[in-house]
């Protein structure tokens, strides 16, 4: 008999407890799938990156965003690299992918080889940005190196060298 009386109390307790009807929301998840950029450009020269970002197919919607480019000296993209700029992206359906192309400014004091890369989930435009604009599932796979660029410096030749043909303790040579 007391058996009887345990569970009737327990199944009470179970059945008085409140339970929602919702269904929990999961968070978007976005993530740059390519970035490239040309193979090589001079130092100072106009270019273009092009991306593709995609939402996953599991997560919500996601709002409005940046996506922002960088040149890195190694494959680690992050936004302590050099902010080339970026690329807005007025919101992304799950499921869906964004590509696009953004026109931006090597630095002129660079000469070398980088890499060229891409965070999404930005806040800013330029180089005024943060990271985690829309809340994600997953916020630690928002960045991708894409291919290296040669960046080279610029290719001046001497076309002629002139100075008088003889001279006291001053010469003046013009180049």
């Amino acid at each position: 008999m007391k058996y009887v009386v345990w569970c009737a109390v327990s199944l009470l307790l179970v059945i008085a407890q409140p339970f929602s009807t919702e269904a929990q929301q999961v968070a978007p998840d976005l993530t740059v799938v390519s970035v490239s950029a040309p193979a090589s450009a001079g130092a100072g020269d106009v270019i273009t990156v092009s991306d593709t970002v995609a939402a996953s197919p599991t997560g919500g919607n996601a709002g409005a965003f940046y996506v922002s480019y960088y040149l890195s000296a190694d494959s680690t993209i992050t936004t302590s690299d050099t902010c080339l700029g970026t690329r807005y992206i007025t919101s992304l359906a799950t499921g869906a992918s964004s590509s696009g192309s953004t026109t931006v400014t090597l630095p002129k004091n660079i000469i070398g080889a980088y890499y060229v890369g891409a965070i999404v989930d930005m806040s800013g435009s330029g180089g005024n940005t943060s990271s985690n604009r829309v809340p994600e599932s997953d916020e630690t796979n928002n960045a991708l190196a894409g291919n290296q660029i040669a960046v080279t410096g610029a290719d001046l030749t001497v076309v002629s060298v002139s100075a008088p043909a003889s001279a006291g303790d001053v010469i003046t040579a013009n180049i």
